[in-house]
C-alpha cells in the first residue's frame, strides 16, 4: 500500500522535491526512442482510444435519448435526458486533458465543450437560435458551422437544467423548436465523437502514426505533447476550475464562475479530471509515465512521491462534499477545495520540473502560464 501523504506534508514535500539540488553523483538514464515509443503505444492503445471509445458510446447514447425524449417530451423523459447528458460529460472529462490530434482539428475541443466562455456568449447564441426558429440552421452542416458557444455541452446543458427547460416538454411550437436545438447539439456531439475516435483508431490513422513518433516528428516528442497533456490537465484543473469559483477569500467567492454550475457537476468534473490524469500517470492498465521512471531511469523516489501524490489529488476530491458552488461560499466547507487547488497545483509544478526533467523533455507554455 502507497503511504497517503496529507495536507500539510503533501506541500512540504512538493516543495522540498522542487527545491532540491540535483544529486550530481547519481547518473540518472536517459530514455531511449524505443521507450519513448512503447510509452507512446501504450497510452495510445490503453488510454486514449478506449476513452474516446466511451466518449463515442456515450455521445451515442445521449443522442438516441434526445430523439426518444422529443418523440414524446415529459418529465421521466426529462429526467432520463439529463442522466445522459451526465454520462456524456463525464466521458469528455476524462479525455479532455488530450487536445492533441483530430481533436484539435476544426475547433472540435471548442465544439464540444466552449468553456470558459466570455460575456455570456453560450447564453447570448443560444437565445438568438432558440428565437429565430430556423430549421434550416439545425441542418447537420450548416450546425456545425454554427458559433462554437451553441455546439455542445454547455448550451445542452442550459436547454437542459435551466429554469426555462421546462419548454422542451411543451406541445407548442416553442417547446417542439427547443426540442430540435437539443437533437442537433447531441447529434454535433456525436458526430464529432465518432470522427475523432475513427481519426485515432484507424490502421493508417492518428494512433498508429502518433504511437511511432511520426505524427510529431520523432518519438521524444510524441512523448513530450502526452507529458504537456498531463501538466495543462492539472493547470486547467488548479487555475480555472477551483480558483475561479474560489477567488482570493470567502467575500470574494465567485460560484458562478464555477464550471457547468446549472446541472451541479462542477465537482464531478475535477474529479473526472484528475481520475484521468492519474491514469495517464500510471498508464490506464499499461506502461505509463511511472513505469517509465521505475524501468527506464531507475527513479523511483521520484515515482513514488508522484504516484502518492496523484493518489492524495484524488481522494481529497472525491471527499469534498457537492456541489462545488456550495462548497467555495460555505465558511465549513471551502478550506477543502482550497486544500485541493492547493495540491492540484503543487503536483503541476512537480510534473513541469521534476517529472520532465528526469524523462529528458520540457514542456511547452500556454494560455494560463504566468497568470
Amino acid at each position: 500500500m502507497r503511504r497517503r501523504l496529507g495536507g500539510i506534508a503533501f506541500l512540504v514535500v512538493a516543495g522540498v522535491a522542487l527545491a532540491a539540488p540535483p544529486d550530481l553523483t547519481a547518473q540518472a538514464a536517459t530514455p531511449t526512442d524505443e521507450a519513448y515509443r512503447q510509452l507512446n503505444t501504450a497510452l495510445v492503445e490503453n488510454h486514449i482510444v478506449p476513452r474516446y471509445d466511451r466518449l463515442a458510446a456515450a455521445a451515442r447514447t445521449l443522442d438516441e435519448t434526445a430523439v426518444a425524449f422529443c418523440a414524446a417530451p415529459d418529465a421521466q423523459g426529462l429526467a432520463a435526458l439529463r442522466a445522459a447528458f451526465g454520462s456524456g460529460l463525464e466521458a469528455w472529462m476524462g479525455i479532455q486533458h488530450v487536445q492533441f490530434g483530430p481533436i484539435a482539428q476544426d475547433d472540435r475541443a471548442f465544439r464540444l465543450h466552449f468553456w470558459p466562455e466570455r460575456r455570456n456568449a453560450v447564453g447570448r447564441h443560444l437565445s438568438v437560435l432558440l428565437a429565430g426558429r430556423s430549421v434550416p440552421d439545425l441542418m447537420p452542416e450548416r450546425f456545425a458551422k454554427a458559433s462554437v458557444a451553441v455546439q455542445g455541452f454547455p448550451a445542452l446543458e442550459r436547454l437542459l437544467f435551466d429554469p426555462g427547460a421546462t419548454a422542451l416538454v411543451g406541445d407548442d411550437e416553442s417547446g417542439s423548436f427547443h426540442c430540435a436545438v437539443a437533437i442537433a447539439i447531441t447529434n454535433n456531439i456525436r458526430s464529432i465523437a465518432d470522427a475523432v475516435l475513427v481519426e485515432w483508431r484507424g490502421n493508417d490513422g492518428w494512433g498508429q502514426r502518433r504511437a511511432s513518433g511520426e505524427a510529431d516528428g520523432g518519438a521524444a516528442q510524441a512523448t513530450r505533447q502526452l507529458l504537456n497533456s498531463l501538466k495543462s490537465g492539472l493547470q486547467l484543473v488548479h487555475f480555472l476550475k477551483l480558483r475561479r469559483p474560489l477567488g482570493e477569500t470567502l467575500e470574494d467567492a465567485r460560484p458562478r464562475q464555477a464550471e457547468t454550475r446549472r446541472s451541479g457537476r462542477a465537482l464531478a468534473n475535477v474529479q473526472a479530471n484528475l481520475r484521468s490524469l492519474r491514469a495517464v500517470y500510471g498508464g490506464d492498465g499499461g506502461r505509463g509515465f511511472d513505469a517509465m521512471l521505475r524501468e527506464d531511469i531507475g527513479d523511483t523516489e521520484l515515482a513514488d512521491l508522484l504516484a502518492n501524490a496523484f493518489d492524495e489529488v484524488v481522494r481529497v476530491a472525491e471527499k469534498i462534499e457537492p456541489p462545488l458552488t456550495d462548497a467555495v461560499a460555505d465558511p465549513a466547507r471551502r478550506p477543502a477545495v482550497a486544500d485541493l487547488r492547493l495540491k492540484v497545483e503543487a503536483l503541476d509544478k512537480l510534473v513541469a520540473t521534476r517529472l520532465a526533467k528526469a524523462v529528458g523533455l520540457t514542456v511547452g507554455f500556454n494560455s494560463l502560464d504566468g497568470d
